[in-house]
């Protein structure tokens, strides 16, 4: 079995606002707060 991501039509754009709501979600994990998109 082989994984790849799934990354089709990933702009510079969608990336950057990827890496800034994980940031976020980073940020509020370690501040005690839950993160705005937890997976369940």
């Amino acid at each position: 079995m082989i994984l790849t991501p799934h990354v089709a039509g990933i702009t510079e754009e969608s990336q950057r606002r990827i890496l800034r709501v994980l940031a976020d979600d980073i940020d509020a994990v370690l501040d005690g707060r839950p993160p705005a998109s937890a997976v369940t």
